[in-house]
């Protein structure tokens, strides 16, 4: 079996949007399910990269 394609989609906002950030996290896991249930032959895949999860600091405190 094939490994699966994952297309990264990265997002930089302003900190005082997180809800809409979160409502794309959402959408993404909503479309990623999508994906598995029309095309699971694909094994095509979105996956956030978000500061809060895909990056850290080096000196001080995080900035997200």
């Amino acid at each position: 079996m094939s490994e699966s394609r994952v297309l990264k989609v990265f997002v930089a906002s302003p900190s005082d949007v997180i809800e809409e950030r979160n409502a794309l996290a959402k959408l993404i896991g909503d479309i990623n399910d999508v994906l598995v249930y029309l095309a699971p032959e694909k094994q095509l895949r979105l996956e956030l990269v978000r500061c809060e999860t895909h990056a850290y600091p080096d000196i001080g405190r995080p900035r997200c």
